[in-house]
């Protein structure tokens, strides 16, 4: 069958993102064997020495060369090449027929992005504006050049307009920006209102030296405010050491509510005590209270310093709306299920939005309190309905979490578990066909791709899976995912199928990548092999030198620190911080903090892998509030939302790499429970 285009085009990540799964990209093959339809070694030598000629200005044979190489995967590479080399002077002539040539590429968009950021550079504003494609203007750079070309060619008005959409943003702007700012300044586009607004975006984003410096743009009379604003919003106890703010009294309400509900993170019972003498000072709206009231319920709820007494009476103490925030009545609900009030559990969910309230998770939990309710009652010769006017009968009670027991998740399985009845993994049988996968394997991006990995051109190989998969329906996109999966490109499967949002084909979502060091590693250090699997999977989808914003590397997501402390606890030879990088190295060095954490914690591995996303530090302290059993409950109370989704995510991938593996474990082991 030919593969479907799809005629939606969807954003290209950023160039950092691309470069770190391209590397990963190369990891990965170099485990699986990557079959070559032809021999191109003569070729790719031409390609180099091509190269070599075109930026030695050795043009005549460069030319040469390129018409040798007319068959060659990589032969819009060159053109690009030369395109690029005289930027400067290529002609719109030039780029709209490299487009039109090589439209099945990735090139054909980025070869345009540069030209017109070429033009822009010169100054060319009447080409830009005539050649300006916007599917490309992602960027703030982008996008102010497109303003830019508008005002120099007479669109004042929307050049102007522009500005101001783009001035009015939580974050700095790029210096390519400044010649439309200015031009919107001089119209008189900047007001003190709009210079009000940004500082307060800012200060939301918490940027408090970005606000500082667009102090300059308000009226004389306004700086001292903002001034005040700034510094309160780096020490919130400021506001106690203040009885007035100067200036505007509606725009004083309006920093004492962002301070009040920043010092709340912070404090909440001093923040608590300052809005108490404040809330007579300044005038806010009740929709103004009743954030600053539910911000400080919120950190209560967080740091465990609600009172003991603290009931489920409605609305919550300290709130004088029924309106009240969806977020904060979840926040609400787990401190009921942390402390297993099952009434108030029933309570919560009952007030939770209508929409929420349908979530897997709730229904979990709505049938849970209620048999747990029934099941009191039953020994206490009581009524749960009494209890609880929102519990269901058991029979209701069952029959949901029936329903949520064919779920195929977290909740899906503990439901399972709960009554004793087989999970459902609702796995699919692959049926494209060979014709499929081999027009996807045929594919120019594909060919590319393989080349350019050959050259170890890694950033322009994952462009080029990336471009291909944008533009697959589901059959050519589940095709992508089984050609990626026979090169090794085990990231690009799980992507692939993702895009698709085709869930059900677990072979390709959950790959045994790397079973060569999982399971060497898993024996070594008596790790079940199903949960060293699952967490490699949520660490990184098996991308080899992922890197998290912390720091983390790897397969495994090791911090460096962790690694050096590893590697010498358990004499593992760790050279540098690179190693990690290396696929055995990282998932060696993975699997051995793993195991520490699993010995630290009684084999228990909710607790380990709670340990190994948010730390043992952290999960000591969660120990001392509560003990972790049942599961369910202390997995459900865990502060941080996403450690609690890290948990329940590695639980249900374990049993879903256990059916894999056909060891058949349970979800929950007896000793964890």
């Amino acid at each position: 069958m030919a593969m479907q285009y799809a005629p939606e085009r969807f954003p290209v990540p950023s160039a950092a993102w691309l470069l770190l799964l391209c590397m990963s990209l190369g990891g990965a093959v170099a485990e699986v064997a990557t079959p070559q339809a032809n021999d191109f070694s003569a070729e790719r030598a031409l390609y180099r020495d091509a190269l070599a000629d075109l930026y030695a200005v050795r043009l005549r044979a460069f030319e040469d060369k390129l018409e040798r190489l007319d068959d060659y995967p990589l032969l819009p590479y060159l053109h690009y090449a030369r395109l690029l080399r005289y930027i400067s002077n290529t002609e719109p002539a030039e780029v709209i027929a490299f487009r039109e040539r090589f439209a099945e590429s990735h090139l054909a968009d980025s070869i345009l992005a540069h030209w017109l950021d070429n033009l822009a550079r010169r100054g060319q504003w009447e080409l830009y504006r005539e050649h300006f494609d916007p599917n490309l203007a992602r960027s703030a750079t982008q996008q102010c050049r497109y303003y830019r070309s508008r005002y120099e060619t007479g669109d004042r008005e929307t050049a102007l307009a522009g500005a101001a959409r783009m001035w009015l943003a939580s974050e700095s702007r790029p210096d390519v920006c400044d010649p439309l700012f200015d031009a919107w300044r001089r119209a008189g586009g900047l007001t003190d209102d709009l210079a009000w607004q940004r500082i307060q975006l800012v200060l939301a984003a918490n940027r408090p030296t970005l606000a500082g410096y667009l102090v300059r743009y308000l009226d004389p009379a306004n700086e001292r405010l903002a001034q005040e604003f700034i510094a309160l919003h780096r020490q919130p106890p400021r506001l106690n050491r203040l009885s007035s703010l100067p200036g505007d009294p509606a725009r004083g309400a309006e920093v004492v509510a962002h301070v009040l509900k920043r010092w709340a993170r912070q404090d909440p019972e001093a923040a608590d005590a300052a809005w108490s003498t404040w809330v007579n000072r300044v005038e806010l709206a009740a929709a103004d209270q009743q954030q600053i009231s539910e911000e400080i319920l919120r950190w209560r709820i967080r740091r465990d310093l609600l009172p003991e007494d603290f009931s489920s009476h409605w609305p919550p103490a300290g709130l004088g709306s029924e309106e009240v925030d969806g977020t904060l009545v979840e926040e609400l609900t787990r401190r009921a299920i942390a402390n297993e009030d099952w009434v108030e559990v029933l309570t919560w969910i009952e007030r939770l939005p209508a929409a929420e309230r349908e979530r897997v998770g709730w229904q979990y939990w709505q049938a849970r309190a209620s048999l747990t309710l029934h099941a009191g009652a039953d020994d206490d010769d009581g009524d749960a309905k009494a209890a609880s006017p929102a519990a269901l009968t058991p029979e209701a009670a069952r029959t949901l979490l029936n329903a949520v027991a064919q779920q195929r998740n977290y909740y899906g399985f503990m439901a399972a578990d709960r009554l004793g009845v087989p999970v459902n993994m609702q796995a699919e049988t692959f049926d494209i066909t060979a014709a499929e996968i081999e027009a996807v394997a045929g594919h120019a991006a594909i060919q590319r791709a393989l080349e350019l990995l050959a050259m170890d051109e890694r950033l322009d190989a994952r462009r080029e899976l990336t471009w291909l998969r944008a533009r697959l329906e589901t059959r050519g996109l589940l095709a992508l995912a089984e050609v990626a999966r026979r090169h090794g490109w085990h990231n690009e499967s799980i992507q692939a199928t993702i895009t698709a949002r085709e869930w059900n084909h677990l072979d390709l979502r959950f790959p045994l990548a790397f079973a060569d060091a999982m399971r060497a590693n898993a024996s070594r250090r008596k790790l079940d092999l199903s949960w060293l699997f699952a967490i490699a999977r949520q660490e990184s989808a098996f991308r080899t030198d992922a890197r998290s914003h912390a720091g983390a590397l790897g397969v495994m997501q090791v911090m460096p620190a962790t690694a050096q402390l590893t590697a010498r606890q358990m004499n593992i030879p760790l050279a540098n911080t690179w190693q990690l990088l290396d696929q055995d190295k990282n998932i060696e060095i993975g699997a051995g903090y793993l195991a520490r954490m699993y010995e630290r914690y009684g084999n228990n591995r909710i607790l380990a892998s709670a340990a190994y996303n948010a730390g043992p530090g952290r999960v000591d302290q969660w120990l001392a509030r509560r003990p972790a059993s049942p599961a369910d409950v202390w997995i459900e109370a865990i502060p941080f939302r996403e450690t609690r989704g890290y948990v329940q995510n590695v639980l249900a991938f374990a049993l879903i790499y256990s059916r894999r593996l056909e060891t058949d474990q349970p979800f929950i082991h007896d000793h964890e429970r």
